[in-house]
């Protein structure tokens, strides 16, 4: 019996707990694949990946299982405006079943489906303004912006290689592949090479937008696109850094109004960095209580209330599960979504768009071309069609402002 309880001892000392001072707390213990990913919306977290998904409503104190609704485990979920969306393997190979919930992820409904090219795979999902943009793990992105109702396929320039990420802002599109990446201002129909900076290694691997702009992980460090020149500007101040080598992100992601990364130096120790727009460097966060090494994968981030979560699984087996900062200077965020949800479409257009918003005031409409040139001005309560006859094919970004702020939305014509 003696023996039994040395033994048990001993395993409460190995199981790692938040200490006291500690900045992060780990909340439970639950497991996915390595691809999970997290998501938060309302008082709701998610954690999935492509064989299980599982929902909290109690910060991840504990959780159930969405086998009825999602039984093939879900690609991603992405909240846009005032929905959620679910993106589900189907039952044919490659094909992607798309779900929209409007209760914060209680209910959903089955929107639409689309296909994937033959032995791919769905990737990542991006969202600017109303748009979203399924990425596969091939050279296809299929584009809707009609809140998930019908889907445009565009090709990425075989120069990029495989995708591994995309990101779009300000109608500015950005693919990173295996072999380079690439931009585009006419909303895919045309691909430009983009090189990376050499300060920040030899390609990009990670994009994300934040703010306006498109931020982007090398080997060695960030760097974010200019819109105006279509070049890089390295953005490595503030980061660790060992043998005069900036870390390397292993994640980067955008949650709450705060742009969040894992830089991992090659000491193999891994930081959490944060940054807003007004910051002019990378801040380094509080780590106590979290797993030492290969802390996070893209999207392993997720934002409730005043609380930022992050979800291990990596090396360190005993640290596997999911964990919360648990005091709100280091780890407070805003969760922030949209004042009204945009809906917009047909896109492209040909003569006419229809702009339709949930806002429930009078709101005004601008649109704005890709030199910044305001090229329609107007007001509505609901909805309202504008006539886009006169304009020229490309990208444009609609503006919609009401009493509570502002919403962006890319608007494509084509002919």
């Amino acid at each position: 019996m003696k023996y039994m309880f040395r033994i048990l001892i001993l395993l409460v000392l190995a199981a790692p707990m938040a200490q006291a001072g500690s900045w992060w707390e780990r909340v439970s213990d639950i497991s996915v694949s390595e691809n999970g990913r997290l998501e938060g919306r309302g008082g709701r977290l998610f954690l999935f990946d492509e064989k299980k998904a599982y929902v909290s409503s109690d910060k991840g104190g504990s959780w159930s299982s969405l086998e009825s609704v999602f039984p093939r485990g879900v690609y991603e979920i992405r909240d846009v405006g005032q929905f959620m969306f679910a993106f589900v393997p189907g039952e044919k190979n490659g094909s992607v079943l798309v779900y929209r919930s409007a209760d914060q992820g209680g209910s959903w409904k089955f929107m639409s489906a689309f296909a994937l090219t033959t032995g791919s795979k769905l990737r990542d999902v991006a969202t600017l303004g109303s748009g979203l943009y399924a990425i596969s793990d091939g050279q296809t992105i299929q584009v809707s912006w009609d809140g998930g109702v019908s889907w445009n396929e565009r090709s990425v320039d075989p120069y990029v290689g495989n995708l591994i990420d995309f990101a779009a802002s300000e109608s500015i599109w950005v693919a990173c592949g295996t072999e380079g990446a690439m931009w585009s201002a006419d909303a895919g129909l045309s691909w430009y090479p983009s090189q990376a900076p050499h300060e920040v290694g030899s390609g990009i691997f990670h994009v994300e937008a934040f703010k306006g702009t498109i931020w982007a992980g090398g080997r060695l460090g960030s760097c974010t696109f200019d819109m105006n020149s279509r070049s890089w500007n390295v953005e490595n101040a503030g980061l660790p850094v060992f043998a005069s080598l900036v870390g390397q992100p292993t994640a980067l992601t955008a949650r709450g109004g705060v742009l969040f990364g894992v830089f991992k130096t090659y000491d193999g120790a891994s930081t959490v960095m944060r940054r807003s727009a007004a910051d002019s460097k990378w801040l380094p966060m509080e780590s106590a209580g979290l797993p030492p090494h290969n802390l996070a994968s893209r999207r392993n981030f997720a934002v409730v209330g005043q609380n930022l979560f992050v979800y291990y699984h990596g090396d360190d087996i005993g640290f596997i599960g999911l964990y919360r900062g648990v005091n709100d200077a280091p780890t407070s965020v805003e969760e922030t979504s949209a004042t009204s949800n945009v809906t917009v479409g047909p896109l492209p257009a040909i003569d006419h768009v229809n702009v339709s918003t949930t806002a429930g005031e009078s709101v005004e409409l601008t649109v704005v071309d890709m030199s910044g040139l305001t090229v329609y001005t107007g007001s509505m309560r609901e909805q309202t069609t504008i006539d886009v006859r006169t304009f020229a094919s490309g990208a444009y970004t609609l503006i919609v402002t009401d009493a509570s702020g502002v919403v962006t939305t890319p608007m494509v014509v084509a002919r």
